[in-house]
């Protein structure tokens, strides 16, 4: 019976522990929360390009991971628009993204810069990732 009792003991004991320092405001303002990118640390370049066509998305996207830390590639063929997102706060030069369009065997026109450019593209691109 005494074996029962000690037993019982300890084990409400290593429960208690555990519960106070899992609930104890110590632990939690050590733990650090996971850091997600924000929009401040990536970067989106938008244009207009000719000639896209069922190849454009694989093409473009092979291309553009040439320059690295890129997240996502949106094509819309219907509209000539091409959409990189980069998760980099370093700045990625226009004129990059046009020649990987080049090397992707499209023909760039413009990069898409103002407000208003690129609310219209927001309104055409497809939503997939």
């Amino acid at each position: 019976m005494r074996q029962w009792m000690y037993l019982t003991s300890v084990l409400m004991l290593v429960f208690l522990g555990i519960w106070v320092a899992g609930c104890a405001p110590s632990a939690r303002k050590h733990s650090k929360p996971t850091p997600q990118p924000s929009k401040a640390e990536s970067q989106t370049v938008a244009l207009k390009v000719d000639g896209l066509d069922g190849q454009s998305q694989a093409r473009i996207t092979a291309e553009m991971q040439k320059l690295g830390q890129v997240q996502n590639v949106q094509v819309d063929q219907k509209n000539g628009l091409v959409r990189v997102t980069f998760k980099t706060a370093q700045k990625v030069l226009n004129q990059q993204v046009m020649q990987a369009v080049q090397q992707a065997g499209y023909a760039p026109r413009q990069i898409l810069e103002s407000p208003l450019e690129l609310s219209q593209l927001e309104k055409t691109m497809p939503t997939h990732k």
